[in-house]
């Protein structure tokens, strides 16, 4: 289908439609910043404009929720060697830690 082929026009403020607009609108809709410089006119358009809207908001509210449920969780290699070294220093409190046994000179 052509670009220009909406009757209705897809937009309300413009009867020339480019490509570029139609990602530009996407875009300023996904991410809800909505300027207002271009509105869907057809009923088509307002369904689509919505479901874009919602689209967007789940995608941010998703976004935040693993950065931020990451923040405060520490690197696993961070929190398994920290674990370890836990461990030797209790064993070593408690005289459990094999040493390693010197080899005899042979003399």
């Amino acid at each position: 289908m052509p670009v220009g082929a909406f009757h209705p026009p897809f937009f309300a403020q413009t009867d020339t439609i480019a490509r570029t607009d139609f990602l530009y609108f996407s875009f300023v809709t996904l991410t809800t910043t909505g300027y207002g410089d271009l509105s869907a006119a057809g009923n088509a358009g307002r369904a689509l404009s919505v479901s874009e809207a919602i689209l967007g908001q789940v995608y941010l509210v998703t976004v935040v929720a693993v950065v931020v449920s990451n923040l405060g969780r520490p690197a696993p290699r961070r929190e398994r060697r920290a674990a370890e070294a836990l461990d030797r220093a209790e064993l070593d409190e408690l005289g459990e830690i094999d040493r390693p046994v010197p080899e005899p000179d042979g003399t």
